[in-house]
């Protein structure tokens, strides 16, 4: 634990100092790096840790600046240089976020408000080394958490189970609105980098008018932070005309928007829905828990069965607007990780997109950052 805090104490200050390094001819950036590898070598996770620095450097200074690390400091950590490379050869490497997971652990004292535990299947322990086990051989390097829980406190439990675990890159946390302390909450939440925002489900935009809620929302862009929508095709218009007054709130519509697929034409409520969701340029598509939308049982693993979904949630929202997303552990109710995720990653491979997908454009809405937490 202490290496890792050092790692982290060393790595805060990386990214500037590497991107002028680099400019200059690399000429500080061996010092720097040095100290950012040798201060993870040591500790329980020294390669993944070092892993981190490699890919946070490339990200943050540019391919040319982790070449020019490897090249002048790689000899001293050689495992660590090598494994990276050939893991993340530039041909094949591609950044994974899964920007939808639930983490939770009913053994606590005080257990948890979700699931019940009737549910044979979701309740048990759920932590980042659970998901990292499924998600990193399927090239997953890191998640945004989802709340899963409406307590308070468990913002700040996953918030401490981040500051000892770089795999978690962001928190989309639950804080009711329409309460006196709403923006207290977020002021305090949103101390810590790694809070990205909030998670409000269909009922809360019934009624916008209702309460402090418009407000509240407006308090969000105040602290630049994001909103995901839990909402089906019903509640989405509400969704847009929110859009609408407030042009600066980020909106990620969670879980393809409760469309069901059944392996042909949607449902033409859900495809309006989207159509004027889409037409407001900072409303973005999650598009998760696709197993999830079959209505067909056993669930299909084939591409094409979801192909008239995904087509339209990409005519709607294009290149620029779709962000991945597995809906962890409740995704296992339709099938497994591996399955799921070969469903995205062919078709937006065809699409020839799979860094906006899997990353560049989820960073764009939750503004995520490696370097700010880890």
């Amino acid at each position: 634990m202490a290496a890792e805090r050092r790692a982290r104490q060393c790595h805060g200050a990386g990214a500037g100092r590497a991107s002028a390094a680099h400019s200059r001819g690399g000429g500080d950036l061996p010092r720097a790096g040095q100290c950012r590898v040798r201060a993870v070598a040591g500790g329980r996770n020294s390669h993944f840790a070092a892993g981190v620095f490699l890919l946070s450097l490339e990200c943050h200074a540019g391919r040319g600046a982790l070449d020019d690390f490897i090249r002048y400091r790689g000899r001293g950590h050689r495992g660590v240089c090598d494994a990276y490379r050939k893991n993340h050869d530039r041909k094949e490497r591609i950044v994974i976020i899964d920007t939808h997971t639930h983490f939770y652990d009913p053994t606590r004292p005080e257990g948890v408000p979700w699931p019940p535990a009737d549910n044979e299947l979701l309740y048990r322990t759920v932590l980042p080394e659970h998901h990292r086990a499924l998600a990193a051989p399927e090239g997953v390097t890191g998640t945004v958490v989802v709340e899963a829980s409406a307590w308070l406190a468990d913002n700040q439990w996953i918030l401490d189970l981040a500051a000892d675990d770089p795999w978690i890159v962001g928190l989309v946390g639950h804080v009711d609105p329409n309460r006196e302390d709403f923006k207290s909450d977020i002021d305090r939440l949103a101390g810590n980098a790694l809070f990205r925002g909030i998670r409000c489900g269909g009922g809360y935009f019934a009624d916008l008018e209702a309460g402090s809620f418009l407000a509240d929302m407006e308090h969000l862009v105040a602290r630049d932070l994001e909103l995901d929508a839990l909402v089906g095709p019903a509640d989405l218009a509400q969704v847009v005309e929110l859009a609408r007054r407030l042009p600066e709130l980020r909106i990620v519509i969670n879980h393809c928007g409760g469309v069901g697929a059944d392996g042909g034409d949607p449902d033409s409520m859900w495809l309006d829905a989207i159509a004027q969701a889409a037409e407001q340029p900072q409303v973005f598509m999650k598009v998760s828990a696709i197993m999830e939308q079959s209505r067909v049982e056993p669930v299909p693993e084939e591409l094409d069965f979801y192909r008239p979904i995904l087509d339209a949630m990409w005519d709607a929202f294009g290149a620029d607007r779709v962000i991945y997303g597995s809906n962890w552990p409740v995704s296992d109710r339709a099938g497994s990780f591996k399955a799921a995720i070969s469903i995205v990653k062919a078709y937006f491979g065809e699409k020839g997109v799979t860094e906006k997908y899997f990353w560049q454009n989820s960073k764009t809405a939750y503004k995520w950052s490696v370097a700010s937490g880890q």
